[in-house]
Order: structure tokens, then C-alpha cells, then sequence
């Protein structure tokens, strides 16, 4: 993307003037019949009005939230919410109303205060209390009227607002003496019946009973607690000495009281020891042992399920758990017994402890009836002093009601405007305008960041990082058709001699300085003013007293040897001398230079410069231009030449000109005027592919301001000089 800064915008607008003042004229056209024919110009009314700060004398007095009443104050009116007011629907709903009524008007009632509500405008001035009512209508009459009635709606509803604060106040104190009256009447029966129950109530014995059931109820849970500690020390005393918990215990007492299981433990030992002798004297597969371990297997199962029935489910290890001799029966036996105990003594101490905290509940809410009389006796006092003052203040806002006013006045009435608001019919043709020519100035932009083509010189140099040798204008057909004017650098040609002494210097320079003197000369388009260039230039350098001399490697069309009118052999061409020089080195190892002079031509108006033309048409000359002769023979004419320009077709056109490129120093592009940006892209990317530089770019007719004025000043120049060839100038 191109970098634009603001002076080359300038430029570019002041370049595009006209279309910019195209646009301006068209949309000023267009704003003078939409203010004629179509705008309606609006009319502004303003009324202002000032809220005073009406500070009245409290006539509620807070109470506090102690006793369960809420403060009865009135609200402020800060001018932020007067505005909200004015504007809402309520207000727009009643001066609709009244418009309608009076003009007429017959539109639905929602639709018309929406459009009262968009033809006012409420605004506060800053650090005021002022409120400036501004409607907005086509008519002045009805915008003056508009102002005017929500001037006066605001101001009846602020009363209104005012009143109804009142009523609403009278309210809240009704409903509130209400609730007073009503707990006053609640705390004065509280303490009839207080007097009535305390009067047949002996606190003292009361209190006497209580601590008595607590002494009772305490000695006997310590003693149970006592008790249950020394049953549990026992538990755990005869725990230690089984080595078995007393879960264990109650299944081994269970289980060792069974005959069943006892009897089967016999049986199951005497069929193991039977077994035993079995295995010395035969094999495990021995019918005798098989029926033997089938009987085994078949009492320990009935072990099983007598285990099961006994201590309600299986056992992992039942052998250590059975008991058989009588002492560890006893004494599990006495385990059992001791837990039992120990646990039925725990649920005594449990339910005297609840017992005892009930007690305490109790002894703890017998309240003091003297305590609470004198507190019953302070709410009625209280009670009776609120009920007093809400029925003071009941009466006093009575009074307050019929001496409310509007704490709002209108400070300035609206008036009938003379002249319609901003923007008016003038002021609408001007805006159209003004955007007419903002579109101009986009469609500028637009057009130049869109534009594929060039319009400045130091853009071409921007694109290819090549610097620009010159400009070299066209010449008008009278005098290129005339063949000694092809010479334009002439002295006694026009005055594009000057813009090709301009290259010249600058090729002379730059080549100088890089030591470069063998150039490729090619276009980006079709055009035979490359050749013509080329020759100018060479021409320019022959005059300098050095030594040039032209190739035309153009194989397809060459045009050189036409544009001076020679007639040379065809044997003495460009494509010969290329063959011979193949052919010699092939068969001799190098080429006889002597015979290079039958191919060279002299011209007679130029004594320092030569042309080696090219007489043929060939289709495809890459035999030619890939062949070692011809970088031999651009080498040869370095050595003998100052200068080595090359004449090459277009550069997209075929591939002549990067292939020739590679045996010199550089590229010398010719940018016509209908060289566009993507095509200049392409021969730069081309170019850049193959590492070839380019040494620089003579540009066609891309004049900027500079240029202009300088052709202006030549122009002069000649005219005084050669007045008759005045004529023959272009004037682009």
C-alpha cells in the first residue's frame, strides 16, 4: 500500500480541483432543491422557568425507628429530576391534548406525545436552577404554543406532586396512629392480666421446689456416673485379659453354648486325624482319602451354617473365637454381664442430665414480675405520648394542605420566533454542498489509490529503487515523420533536445560513478519510440566525443536500421555476425575481429557513433542470444567502445531482454504513458528473479509541476530563438 502524507494529498486534490469542484456544484444543486421543494424549516420556542427552594418548616417530627415509625419528610427537587419529568408521558399525554384540541389535530394519542416528546428539548444550565423548555415544530405559532403548554402542565403537576405528598403523608400518619393505638391497647390488657396472675403466685416456695428437685436429681447422676465408671474399668479389665473385644465376646459365649457346633468341632478333628494316617499309607487319588475329604468338606459346611444361625452371619476366623473350656466361658460370661451393666448406666446418667438442665430452664425463666410491670408500665407511657403527637400532627397537616404553591416560576414566556432554526433553508443548501464536495474529495482519493497507472516520476522510482534519468515528452506526428528529426537532441531540433541532454547527464553520471557502460535498453510496452529514445541517447553520448555503439537485438522486429533509412546487407547483420563469430571459435578457437568492421555502420550525421543492425525476422532467436557469441562480441565492443547500448524487445513480450541482460551491466527500462502500475510490477519482479539490476528508467510523458514549468520556460526559449518551428512544439 502506497504511503500518502499530507502534502502529497494536497497535491492530489489540488491536481483533481475540478472534480472536486464538480461534486460541490452537483450537491449544492441538489441542497438548493431539497430546501426548496422538499425541507420544512423548523422554528424553535424557548421558556424558561426557575425552581425556587421553597424551605418549609418541618411539620412531622422524626421519631425514630425505635418506636416502628418511619421519618415524614418531603423530597427535594434538584433540576436533573424536573427534566426527567418534563419529558415523560404523562405530561406529553395532557399537552397533546391541548394541541390537538386546538389545531385540530387528529392523530392517535400514543403517536402524538411521542411526537410532543421529540419536539422538546429540556436543558439546565450549568450552576443554575433554571430549566429551559425549547419545542421544535415547522409552524412557529405551534412551537411557541407546544413551549408554552408544557410550561404550564409542569407547573400544575408540580402542585399536584406537592399535594399529593401531603395526602400520601396522611396516610402514612393515620396508618401509623392506627398501629399506635391498637399496641397501646395490647400493652394496657398485658398488664391487667400481669396484675390479675401475680397476685396468686408464691415466687419463694416455687424457687424452693425447684432447687430441691435439682439437689435430688444431681446426687443421684453422680452416682450413676460412679458406678458406670467402674463397670467400664471392669470391661475393660477383663477385655485385656481374653485379648478379645467384646463383640467377640458375645459370639464366643453364643457359640461355645451350642452342643451343635461342639459336637461338629469333634467330629471335624476326628475325621482330620483320620485323614493324616490315610496320606502315609496311599495316594491323594486313593478312593479311601477322596471320600474322607468329601466327608470333611461336608462338616465344615453344616460348621458353617450352625455359625450362621447362632451369631446371625459367617465368621472368617470361627476356630479362635469358639470357647470350649469352662473358665474363658465364665469369664466371657462376666464380660457380657459387665457390658450390659455398663450400658444401661449410661442411659441413667443420660436421662437424669436432661432432666436436670430442664430444671434449670425452668429455675432460669421465672422472671421478675416487678421488673417486668415497671417495663409494661414505660411501653404504655411511650405509647400514649406517640398517640398524642400523630393526632397533633394529623391536624397540622390539614392545615398545610391548603397553603401548598408551585415552588416553580416562569421566568421568560415563549414567544412567536421570527426566524427558523438552524439548519434553514440556506444553511441546508450549503451542507449538501459542503458534502458534495467531501464526496469529490473521497472520490479522488479513491480514484488515485485505485488508478493503475502512474502520475508523478518519483513513484516510478518508489516501485522499481531505480532512479529516473529524465522525461522525456512524445513528439507530434508532423515531426517524428521526419527523418533528421529523429534526432531530437540536436541543437537544431525542438525543445525535447534539453529533456535528452537531461538523460544523458544523468547516464553519463551514474555510469561514471559505478564504472558501468554496457546497457540493455527495453519497455514494458509495445512502441517504436524505444528504439528512437535509445538513438537519442546514444547520439547524446556520441557528442560528449566518446565512442557508442548500438546492437539491435531486437531479432523479431528490428527497426533501427529502418528509423535511419540504411539498407545494409542482409549477409552483414547482427544474426550473421553472430554466426560467424560460433563458427570461427568452433573450428579456430577465437574469432578474426578484422571482419567486425563489415558490419559496423557509421552514421554521417553522428562521426562518434555506431549501429550494428539486424536485418532479420526471426521467430525464435534463443540460438543466438544463448550463444557464447554474443557475450563474446559484448565484451569485444567494451573493450573498443566507450558506450554498449542494446536494443531489446519488451520486456513481457518475450524473454530477449533478461536473456541479452546477462552480458552487461544493467537495464535501462523505457516507461511509456500507458504503463500501468501492475504491468511496471511485473518486469521489476522479472527482473529481480534473474538478479538483473535495473540501472535506470527514462519515463514517457510522466511530467510532474516541475517538468511543466521547465517545457513552459523552453518553450519560450525557442519560440524566440526558432519562432518558425513554433508549430511543430507539443503542447500537452
Amino acid at each position: 500500500m502506497e504511503s500518502l502524507s499530507l502534502g502529497k494529498v494536497l497535491n492530489i486534490l489540488r491536481k483533481n480541483f475540478k472534480i472536486i469542484l464538480l461534486f460541490s456544484i452537483i450537491g449544492l444543486m441538489i441542497g438548493v432543491f431539497y430546501a426548496v421543494a422538499i425541507f420544512k424549516p423548523m422554528y424553535k420556542s424557548t421558556a424558561k422557568l426557575l425552581i425556587k427552594n421553597n424551605t418549609q418548616t418541618e411539620y412531622v417530627t422524626a421519631l425514630g425507628t425505635a418506636n416502628d415509625l418511619t421519618p415524614l419528610t418531603r423530597n427535594g427537587n434538584p433540576a436533573l429530576t424536573q427534566m426527567q419529568i418534563l419529558t415523560s408521558g404523562v405530561l406529553s399525554d395532557k399537552v397533546w391534548q391541548a394541541i390537538s384540541a386546538k389545531y385540530k389535530f387528529h392523530d392517535d394519542p400514543k403517536v402524538g406525545a411521542k411526537l410532543m416528546q421529540k419536539a422538546i428539548n429540556v436543558q439546565n444550565p450549568v450552576g443554575t436552577d433554571i430549566i429551559e423548555i425549547t419545542a421544535s415544530w415547522s409552524d412557529p405559532k405551534i412551537a411557541k404554543d407546544v413551549a408554552s403548554e408544557f410550561a404550564a402542565a409542569y407547573i400544575a403537576n408540580n402542585v399536584d406532586q406537592s399535594k399529593k405528598g401531603l395526602v400520601q403523608s396522611q396516610e402514612t400518619i393515620n396508618n401509623q396512629l392506627s398501629n399506635a393505638e391498637t399496641n397501646l391497647a395490647t400493652v394496657r390488657e398485658k398488664i391487667r392480666q400481669f396484675r390479675q396472675a401475680a397476685s396468686t403466685i408464691n415466687l419463694e416456695v416455687e424457687s424452693a421446689s425447684i432447687v430441691g428437685q435439682l439437689s435430688d436429681l444431681e446426687n443421684r447422676y453422680h452416682e450413676i456416673v460412679a458406678s458406670a465408671g467402674a463397670e467400664g474399668n471392669r470391661v475393660a479389665s477383663i477385655s485385656g485379659k481374653l485379648g478379645i473385644d467384646w463383640h467377640k465376646a458375645i459370639n464366643s459365649v453364643a457359640l461355645g453354648h451350642n452342643a451343635n457346633i461342639t459336637a461338629l468341632q469333634t467330629r471335624l478333628g476326628e475325621a482330620q486325624e483320620e485323614l493324616s494316617g490315610l496320606n502315609t499309607k496311599y495316594a491323594p487319588t486313593h478312593p479311601s482319602i477322596i471320600a474322607l475329604n468329601s466327608r470333611i468338606s461336608q462338616i465344615k459346611s453344616e460348621l458353617a451354617d450352625q455359625i450362621r444361625q447362632t451369631v446371625g452371619g459367617s465368621l472368617e476366623n470361627a476356630e479362635e473365637i469358639l470357647i470350649s473350656d469352662p473358665v474363658r466361658t465364665s469369664m466371657m460370661e462376666s464380660l457380657v454381664s459387665s457390658e450390659a451393666t455398663y450400658r444401661g448406666l449410661l442411659a441413667q446418667s443420660g436421662v437424669l442430665s436432661s432432666a436436670i438442665d430442664t430444671l434449670k430452664a425452668i429455675k432460669s425463666s421465672i422472671p421478675n414480675k416487678q421488673l417486668v410491670l415497671s417495663h409494661l408500665l414505660q411501653e404504655e407511657a411511650n405509647l400514649a405520648l406517640i398517640v398524642n403527637t400523630l393526632k397533633a400532627k394529623q391536624l397540622e397537616t390539614g392545615i398545610r394542605e391548603s397553603g401548598i404553591v408551585s415552588n416553580i416560576n416562569v421566568i421568560d414566556n415563549p414567544i412567536v420566533p421570527l426566524y427558523a432554526a438552524f439548519p434553514g433553508r440556506t444553511q441546508t443548501a450549503g451542507l449538501f454542498g459542503i458534502l458534495g464536495a467531501l464526496l469529490g474529495i473521497v472520490s479522488v482519493m479513491v480514484m488515485y489509490l485505485t488508478k493503475d497507472t502512474y502520475d508523478e516520476v518519483e513513484q516510478i522510482e518508489e516501485e522499481l529503487k531505480a532512479p529516473v534519468l529524465g522525461v522525456i515528452p512524445w513528439l507530434d506526428k508532423q515531426t517524428y515523420n521526419e527523418p533528421n528529426a529523429l534526432l531530437a537532441i540536436d541543437d537544431n531540433a525542438s525543445y525535447y533536445s534539453l529533456a535528452y541532454q537531461r538523460v544523458v547527464s544523468s547516464l553519463r553520471i551514474r555510469g561514471y560513478n559505478s564504472g558501468a557502460k554496457s546497457f540493455v535498453f527495453s519497455s514494458t510496452e509495445f512502441s517504436k519510440s524505444r528504439s528512437t529514445v535509445l538513438m537519442n541517447i546514444a547520439y547524446g553520448l556520441s557528442r560528449a566525443g566518446r565512442s557508442v555503439i548500438v546492437l539491435d537485438a531486437d531479432f523479431r522486429t528490428p527497426s533501427i536500421h529502418k528509423e535511419f533509412g540504411l539498407k545494409p546487407n542482409e549477409q552483414f547483420s547482427l544474426a550473421e555476425l553472430l554466426t560467424s563469430i560460433t563458427k570461427e571459435v568452433k573450428e579456430t578457437g577465437e574469432f578474426n575481429w578484422r571482419y567486425l568492421s563489415y558490419f559496423i555502420h557509421e552514421l554521417s550525421e553522428a562521426p562518434n557513433l555506431c549501429i550494428i543492425p539486424n536485418t532479420a525476422n526471426i521467430s525464435d532467436p534463443n540460438e543466438f542470444l544463448y550463444s557464447p557469441a554474443f557475450n563474446i562480441l559484448v565484451q569485444k565492443l567494451k573493450e573498443q567502445y566507450d558506450w554498449v547500448l542494446v536494443d531489446t524487445p519488451p520486456a513481457l513480450a518475450v524473454s530477449d531482454a533478461v536473456t541479452t541482460s546477462s552480458y552487461v551491466d544493467g537495464v535501462i527500462l523505457i516507461s511509456g504513458l500507458e504503463t500501468t502500475k501492475s504491468a511496471l510490477r511485473k518486469v521489476n519482479r522479472l527482473l529481480n528473479n534473474y538478479h538483473i539490476p535495473i540501472f535506470g528508467i527514462v519515463a514517457r510523458e510522466v511530467q510532474n509541476s516541475e517538468a511543466v514549468l521547465s517545457n513552459e520556460y523552453i518553450k519560450q526559449i525557442i519560440s524566440n530563438m526558432m519562432p518558425q518551428e513554433e508549430s511543430t512544439l507539443v503542447k500537452k
